[in-house]
């Protein structure tokens, strides 16, 4: 990790670096999930308010429903959008809900948010549309997204 972020030397590491590797070990479960992570996306480490964002987009998603091991999954999948503000995030999860119509609990919830959250909601709703082009209904396209 340090070899592939060597700016991590001319950090105090009692600032909230510390706070922050604990807080990312405690959501994705093992260290070597959280050099991973540090490795892909090194700024979410520099960030000062990454860990304000980190805790608050874990009460939001736990909010949907989101267990502790898909909270993990996602920010070991997808680091810098779980960097995003609540608000980016919440206006995918609302629009998976009112949209699409996914329940949060839907056992498609979680894999459905994972495809959104790669994508743009305009993305999405284009792709939706050419879908349709080719006779998918919404009840089939919950499937496709």
């Amino acid at each position: 990790m340090i070899k592939r972020n060597p700016s991590l030397f001319e950090l105090v590491l009692h600032s909230p670096i510390i706070p922050t590797i604990d807080y990312r070990r405690m959501l994705v479960g093992t260290a070597e999930k959280v050099i991973v992570i540090i490795n892909w996306s090194r700024w979410l480490l520099l960030a000062s308010d990454a860990l304000k964002l980190y805790a608050g987009n874990v009460i939001l998603l736990k909010s949907f429903s989101f267990s502790n091991e898909h909270i993990g999954k996602f920010v070991h999948r997808n680091a810098m959008h779980f960097a995003q503000s609540s608000q980016w995030l919440t206006s995918k999860l609302n629009w998976m809900e009112c949209k699409m119509g996914i329940s949060r609990d839907s056992n498609e919830f979680f894999r459905c948010f994972i495809a959104i959250a790669s994508s743009s909601v305009l993305k999405m709703e284009r792709n939706m549309e050419v879908y349709k082009r080719f006779g998918f209904t919404n009840t089939e396209l919950f499937y496709v997204v």
